[in-house]
């Protein structure tokens, strides 16, 4: 059950601003689903990684133009918002396996502007562990991804879900994660063996600036946006984080 919902207006890149909702649940057990994505809570916040992996989809924007985009567990949709809002993608579908995850998602997807004003994404569930649910197998030229693994036991369905997700003409997955997860190594690892090329880089240090923003009517506060930084994503003030390009 809903008991709470906030907004954060968060900067994306220059002159690209969204507001995210996200949602505070009354939910009785693992916010990690204890393994089953069905009931996965941790998408209805928004988590510093994606905000990461959305300012590098805006700073590579022109790669996305005329292509098809697909978020995997996409929770409150940042990086697709700044698909969304900063290139002109043929398609962008954002996907999440949690309920509450996808309401949410379309919510985000309506309420952000749209470049060139054409049609926004749209989301839906894709369980990448229930190959029932993914949508329009070998179509996709782009896949985005965040800190989507925790256990290495889950890489080997996320890795048959890209591989069948994947466009065949050539795809190539942009993901974000902390340097240091267990199981990154394991999906990286699985990733090459698949066929995908791997390449890597540090975030770079602009992608830690500080994204938010106060709400609209307020006065600009710089002591204001640090304590909201802090309050939402202390994190972002640590670094240690990598952006990984898989190419087939």
């Amino acid at each position: 059950r809903v008991v709470e919902c906030t907004d954060l207006r968060l900067k994306l890149g220059e002159g690209l601003e969204c507001t995210v909702r996200q949602l505070g649940l009354d939910w009785q057990g693992d916010a990690l689903g204890g393994g089953d994505a069905l009931d996965d809570s941790t998408g209805v916040y928004v988590w510093a990684t994606s905000i990461l992996l959305a300012r590098w989809v805006v700073s590579l924007a022109h790669e996305l133009d005329g292509k098809r985009v697909l978020e995997l567990g996409a929770g409150c949709g940042v990086p697709s918002l700044a698909a969304q809002m900063g290139a002109q993608t043929a398609c962008l579908l954002a996907t999440d396996a949690f309920e509450h995850s996808i309401q949410n998602l379309e919510h985000n997807l309506r309420s952000n502007t749209v470049r060139g004003g054409g049609e926004g994404g749209s989301a839906q569930r894709l369980d990448w562990g229930n190959a029932s649910s993914w949508p329009e197998r070998g179509s996709w030229d782009v896949l985005l991804g965040s800190d989507l693994v925790y256990d290495a036991a889950h890489v080997p369905s996320l890795v048959k879900a890209a591989n069948c997700l994947a466009s065949t003409r050539g795809c190539t997955f942009f993901y974000c994660a902390p340097s240091i997860r267990d199981g990154l190594d394991s999906f990286v690892r699985g990733m090459g063996i698949a066929g995908w090329q791997v390449s890597s880089e540090e975030v770079p240090p602009t992608f830690y600036e500080n994204p938010m923003l106060l709400p609209d009517g307020e006065e600009e506060d710089e002591e204001e946006r640090k304590r909201l930084l802090l309050l939402h994503f202390p994190e972002m003030g640590e670094g240690g984080y990598t952006l990984y390009r898989f190419t087939r």
